[in-house]
């Protein structure tokens, strides 16, 4: 995955939250050998990662957890495979324990993404060309000049272990310049919408400026030495996840129906959110391959809108 890892790190929100990060102790003032040293990782040439990556998303609540799984591996710039699953754990009514799963696979060429997922006992497939043009613009390794532009987010780094063949940093975020990258990649990558949709996407970013600049942004890294490859990475977005719905629930202006805020103040004060990413050996390419039966899905496509005279004369 060439410099992969090393964009998801230097930028880490802009990859989940796009990704986040990390409350925690505010920083004290650091020697500069901590930015050096990350200045030294971000930048070094790496050769192409054959490794498979193993990430981990996961949302905790009072009553439900969401769990997002999968391996990845990718053997050029513009090549990558995941197989994964997306799990739902819940409570119902009664406190019974309930569970509802979706496996997936992932499938990326050059300009062309093919999605594979499973409902209800049936595999489909879904492709989206457009954003497998993005991804693959995130495989690329960076210039110079982007590798400069990703150091700038970056506000201090604390040096938390050092060897002869790893570096552990800890990676302290400039929220302000991320909202400003991320609002720059949105109005980039963002395809024309109603009048409607403009007005929340610009309502979320108010909302995402504001938690930025609120939440303390952090994430823990860990580093081979001997070839600048990521062996860790870690990522805590719970404080800026609480203040990102905090932001919204205290909006005077937001007409939620009471069972959203309920749930939404349950996020806000208990919801925790988590991201880990590890590498594994080459030997784990194999578990990834996708099967015939799931290469032969039927294209996914969404149910037509019903009609009635009233709505295809809004839409002329």
């Amino acid at each position: 995955m060439k410099k992969l890892w090393k964009k998801i790190s230097s930028a880490a929100c802009s990859a989940v939250l796009c990704a986040g990060l990390a409350g925690g102790t505010a920083f004290a003032a650091e020697a500069p050998d901590g930015m050096a040293a990350y200045r030294e990782a971000i930048a070094a040439p790496v050769a192409t990662d054959t490794r498979v990556i193993h990430e981990s998303l996961m949302f905790f609540g009072p009553s439900a957890e969401l769990d997002l799984d999968f391996n990845m591996h990718s053997p050029s710039p513009d090549k990558m495979r995941v197989k994964g699953v997306v799990a739902l754990y819940f409570s119902d009514k009664n406190g019974d324990p309930q569970e509802f799963s979706v496996p997936f696979y992932l499938d990326q060429a050059a300009e062309h993404l093919a999605l594979y997922f499973k409902l209800q006992d049936k595999w489909e497939k879904y492709e989206a060309p457009l954003l497998a043009s993005n991804l693959t613009d995130t495989l690329l390794t960076p210039t110079a000049e982007q590798v400069k532009e990703q150091l700038s987010y970056v506000k201090n780094v604390k040096l938390l272990k050092e060897t002869d063949t790893q570096r552990t940093m800890l990676v302290q975020v400039d929220g302000k310049k991320l909202y400003k990258y991320l609002k720059a990649q949105e109005a980039k990558t963002n395809p024309p919408v109603s009048k409607e949709e403009q007005k929340a996407i610009a309502t979320g970013f108010e909302y995402l400026d504001q938690a930025l600049q609120a939440s303390q942004i952090q994430y823990t890294w860990t580093v081979d030495k001997r070839d600048w490859q990521t062996d860790t990475l870690a990522i805590n977005f719970t404080d800026l996840l609480q203040k990102l719905v905090s932001t919204a629930l205290n909006d005077p202006k937001a007409n939620m129906a009471k069972e959203v805020r309920e749930v939404l103040e349950n996020v806000a004060f208990y919801g925790e959110l988590r991201s880990y990413t590890t590498a594994l050996n080459p030997q784990n390419i194999n578990s990834i391959e996708i099967p015939e039966e799931v290469l032969a899905a039927e294209p996914f496509t969404l149910p037509a809108p019903e009609t009635t005279p009233e709505t295809n004369k809004a839409a002329q």
